[in-house]
């Protein structure tokens, strides 16, 4: 495009072309390592931790700034959904089987994610998946074919 936006970085003001950028986008161009957590910096509300793959619009009215901190040691607590309702757990690395017992999803039952694009796939014995927010799930009885 033909404008020019401007954002703030610890301190640091960058100039971006674009009305959006991404956390990849975010931490290339303020040249952040990935060890520490980016949050955006609102004017009037709360710090919100800038999730991977999210995207912030910087179309509002003046400079948007965020800032880095040190990433802790501790797991916390993420929101995602299952079933359409939001769960808060502890974000990190499960199995479908721990994933299962931690929302409650019977064994005998079958736990699919949910892409970006809206499509699902069950989740197979001993998968590892990282839980981080914003992540999709549906459980259901499992579907088999009669011999």
């Amino acid at each position: 495009g033909d404008r020019i936006y401007f954002l703030v970085v610890d301190g640091r003001r960058f100039p971006w072309g674009k009305p959006t950028i991404s956390e990849d986008e975010l931490r290339v161009l303020a040249q952040l390592p990935a060890d520490k957590d980016v949050w955006f910096d609102p004017k009037f509300g709360k710090s919100d931790l800038v999730e991977p793959g999210s995207e912030f619009s910087l179309k509002g009215e003046g400079v948007e700034h965020f800032f880095s901190a040190d990433r802790p040691h501790e797991p916390r607590l993420v929101t995602i959904k299952l079933n359409g309702d939001p769960v808060r757990i502890l974000g990190g690395d499960y199995t479908t089987e721990t994933l299962k017992k931690k929302l409650e999803v019977p064994v005998d039952w079958e736990l699919d994610i949910m892409a970006c694009d809206g499509t699902m796939r069950s989740l197979q014995p001993g998968e590892p998946i990282k839980v981080v927010s914003g992540l999709m799930f549906v459980s259901h009885v499992r579907q088999g074919g009669s011999s």
